[in-house]
């Protein structure tokens, strides 16, 4: 029933009128442009993927990253009318940066918004700015290495199994680079060109998308090979003086995001049903503390697919691992079920709705402008990845063995045991691999 409404859905979808669904265009620098039209909406949202300056450390890059975009939130602070949106969020490889404009607001507004984004600037002479940016940086690094409990096992993960990829390193990067960074050394990194082409994907207002184009098409690109090196394996934290309870993980080598990988993206959905039915309600916290039984986002391309579980307060260390244990097993034994399949695709389709989009849909992004925002983000990362608009609602192709197919396959490429045990409970409980 819910497949037979997604197509329903979808159907409905393409006799729309007032959107224009666009297409990737690549400007002469290399920057790529997607303007989605729609004179139906009320705001207009665009997303921007601007690479993060390339250092063969795959942990510098991560936590410059971070830096420079707490360097662009200040920098964006005041500047615009209260009713303009902007935030952003800092991936391998990019950060996304993103606004929200009225359409009320004449494009134009976003000119300065695009000119810090992609002009190659002066050298900062705001020594205090960058110092204070670094130093938060380097503390947001240093709590997902050492003390976010879900965070420190997918750090460790990401380090073991990622190795010599931008994905190899903490889950915020380095944190004692950016403690060591001097605000000059930061500045010098600023005021250098983009080192790979930027993406761009406008929602809403064609005139918008016009204004971005003049801009990308002007912005200096000088690109450089990505090559890392294996930066070793970091800190290791075995006991954690904050929790109360054992945590246990299983880290997956999760492949690259493109076409031929889908079938792993339904494949962890529906692994994340199974743990849902499996352990019932979290027990203390554990989403705070960034361990959902399932962490993957595909669109995102996480280098490492997490299963979580913590251990009732004072358990042995080898408590919640023997839970992971039997999900695994099950997930082994048990043949992917055609339900299952079709709850995972759907709940995709929805994620990744692309255009024309359906109109129940029209009518939420009318009402609430910031659902602009997950639309584009979803539809740059899905054109980042090659994946084509057509191939979401060719999800259903996807069947049960396919996707099981996929988890085994993934299962092969590397996996790692990790846990974390309370501090107090003594060095006897260190986890094991």
């Amino acid at each position: 029933m819910r497949m037979k409404l997604v197509s329903m859905a979808l159907a409905l979808g393409s006799t729309l009128c007032g959107q224009d669904p666009g297409a990737w265009e690549t400007l002469p620098n290399g920057n790529q442009l997607r303007v989605v039209a729609s004179d139906e909406l009320t705001a207009t949202a665009v997303v921007v993927a601007i690479p993060n300056p390339f250092c063969a450390d795959a942990g510098e890059e991560r936590v410059l990253g971070q830096a420079i975009a707490l360097v662009r939130e200040a920098q964006f602070a005041g500047r615009f009318p209260r009713e303009v949106a902007i935030g952003s969020e800092v991936l391998d490889s990019v950060t996304l940066y993103h606004v929200v404009l009225p359409n009320t607001q004449p494009p134009e507004t976003l000119r300065a918004w695009l000119d810090t984004l992609t002009k190659v600037p002066e050298l900062p002479r705001d020594q205090d700015l960058l110092a204070l940016a670094a130093a938060r940086a380097a503390l947001v690094a240093d709590d997902e290495e050492a003390l976010l409990p879900g965070r420190v096992l997918q750090s460790r993960a990401r380090r073991v199994l990622a190795g010599v990829t931008v994905g190899g390193c903490s889950h915020a990067g380095s944190p004692r680079f950016a403690q060591q960074l001097t605000p000059d050394a930061f500045a010098k990194v600023l005021a250098k060109p983009l080192s790979a082409p930027a993406q761009a994907l406008v929602l809403g207002n064609a005139a918008v998308g016009a204004v971005l184009r003049e801009r990308l098409a002007a912005c200096v690109v000088k690109a450089v090979p990505r090559r890392y090196v294996d930066a070793g394996p970091g800190p290791e934290f075995g006991s954690n003086d904050r929790i109360l309870g054992p945590f246990a993980a299983f880290a997956v080598r999760a492949p690259e995001p493109q076409p031929s990988s889908l079938p792993f993206a339904v494949a962890v959905e529906i692994v994340r049903q199974r743990a849902q039915a499996m352990f019932g309600t979290y027990r203390y916290g554990e989403m705070q503390a960034g361990a959902p039984f399932v962490d993957y986002t595909f669109l995102a391309a996480d280098p490492v697919c997490m299963l979580h579980r913590r251990g009732k307060n004072g358990a042995r260390t080898e408590a919640p691992k023997v839970e992971l244990r039997e999900l695994l097993g099950r997930l082994d034994l048990e043949p992917f079920q055609k339900a299952e399949t079709d709850a995972a695709i759907a709940l995709l389709q929805r994620e990744w709705a692309v255009p024309p989009f359906a109109p129940l849909l029209m009518q939420s992004l009318r009402l609430s402008a910031a659902g602009l925002v997950p639309r584009a983000r979803a539809l740059l990362l899905l054109g980042r990845h090659g994946i084509a608009d057509a191939m979401v609602p060719s999800l259903d192709k996807i069947d049960a063995a396919a996707a099981r197919a996929a988890w085994k396959s993934a299962i092969g490429n590397g996996v790692v045991w990790l846990g974390l045990a309370p501090a107090s409970r003594g060095p006897d409980l260190l986890p094991d691999r």
